[in-house]
């Protein structure tokens, strides 16, 4: 399973690509929102764990998550936020509807390997 972390904090992004190495996975790391937003179009990874806080912009992530649902070419990719911020807390139900799964910082590993684990089967009409 190819899985795209999009991350702007090296360390955090290092750790996620260790704790998916150890569930079979290969990652591949953006480190700003249009760079994640151009890997996801080049190189079609089946899984994008995306932080909500990018480039320094507290919805960076929010912006993305709505570009790659709004691209026919990226709408079926599956996303999760992983995140320790929360834009606003009204907005959560659209970010919940919007993405596949959220695992909010400080997540454990089990749950980090639930999500992978779910996402192994491919998603009907994919």
């Amino acid at each position: 399973m190819r899985v795209l972390v999009v991350e702007d904090n090296p360390h955090s992004a290092e750790l996620m690509v260790l704790r998916l190495a150890t569930l079979g996975c290969e990652s591949l790391v953006a480190a700003s929102a249009e760079e994640g937003f151009t890997m996801a179009h080049t190189q079609r990874p089946d899984v994008i764990l995306l932080d909500l806080k990018l480039d320094g912009d507290r919805d960076g992530g929010v912006a993305l998550l709505g570009r790659l649902r709004e691209d026919p070419r990226t709408a079926n990719i599956r996303v999760v936020i992983h995140s320790i911020y929360v834009a606003h807390p009204d907005e959560m139900p659209r970010l919940e509807h919007q993405a596949d799964g959220m695992l909010l910082k400080p997540f454990k590993f089990k749950d980090l390997k639930e999500l992978i684990e779910g996402f192994r089967t491919p998603r009907p009409g994919a």
